[in-house]
């Protein structure tokens, strides 16, 4: 299994409601998630995001990558994509794919605020605990 993806983003905290920038793509927490940083009183904050493969959604809008692989792995497609700055790789499972992806194509991705991982830009530790 390919491992977390990590990117430089930004946490946002409004209230006790907490959402997460990348690019200019924004991503609301649950409401767990929610909770467990306000009860840690985490501030608005430049952050690593971390989130694994196969909870990364192929999407109409989201943030905008640069296919450079795909790669055909049985019941999934790895797609090996270029996104702000990072290489990311996204699962796909087949039964999902509404067509092929060819190096060079544009792809949009996001993910749920629940499986979003964010962790301090100075100790490395995730803010939710």
């Amino acid at each position: 299994m390919p491992v977390m993806n990590f990117f430089d983003a930004k946490l946002i905290r409004e209230g006790s409601k907490y959402f997460v920038e990348l690019g200019c793509h924004r991503v609301e927490f649950s409401m767990e998630k929610e909770a467990r940083l306000y009860a840690n009183n985490v501030e608005s904050q430049d952050v690593t995001l971390g989130v694994r493969p196969e909870h990364t959604d192929v999407a109409e809008t989201g943030v905008a990558g640069r296919v450079d692989v795909a790669e055909m792995m049985g019941s999934s497609v790895h797609l090996h994509i270029t996104a702000e700055g990072r290489d990311v790789i996204i699962i796909v499972p087949t039964v999902d794919m509404t067509g092929n992806y060819s190096m060079g194509d544009t792809v949009h991705f996001t993910f749920a605020g629940k499986v979003a991982h964010v962790f301090s830009k100075e100790t490395e530790k995730n803010l939710e605990f």
